[in-house]
């Protein structure tokens, strides 16, 4: 069975892939290891971070803290006439709405609560190519967790 940290990173990964079927954004993407195209966009793009250190240990019980990151990468269509900023915008309102609704910030039990953490800005530019515009901003989180001392794949208490 995975690590509890895994099995909180992959439903953060599910409610990531739901914001972008219902953006109908072409990609989601976890630790990609290769760069993304340009008909991969606009994306979706997960980073998983470490464990920050735990914050204590009662009754076998140990309360742990995973980050990551969740980027967005977006191509301007003037065709579609839709702007870079509108873009960027609809992502961040969809993965904030995802990540810290208030009906599920527990996701289903595995976590205490989501927080977000901050980000970066937003930055746009022309591609080196070519005369797209394309954008991207990296938002970050981090989700605060139970874990059995000695089972790692245990959600706690």
């Amino acid at each position: 069975m995975s690590s509890v940290r895994e099995q909180v990173l992959q439903a953060v990964f599910a409610k990531i892939e739901a914001v972008r079927v219902a953006l109908e954004w072409t990609t989601a993407v976890r630790n990609p290891s290769d760069p993304l195209g340009d008909d991969q966009l606009n994306a979706l793009v997960m980073f998983d971070g470490g464990l920050l250190d735990p914050r204590g240990l009662s009754g076998g019980v140990q309360e742990d803290e995973v980050e990551f990151s969740i980027g967005l990468i977006i191509r301007e269509k003037e065709s579609e006439g839709v702007a870079k900023e509108a873009l960027i915008d609809a992502g961040f309102v969809a993965v904030m709405d995802a990540l810290l609704d208030r009906n599920d910030i527990q996701l289903g039990g595995l976590v205490e609560m989501i927080e977000a953490r901050g980000g970066s800005d937003p930055v746009y530019g022309r591609a080196e190519k070519g005369a797209r515009v394309v954008g991207g901003m990296v938002m970050d989180f981090s989700a605060r967790f139970l874990a059995r001392e000695g089972d790692a794949s245990q959600v706690g208490p």
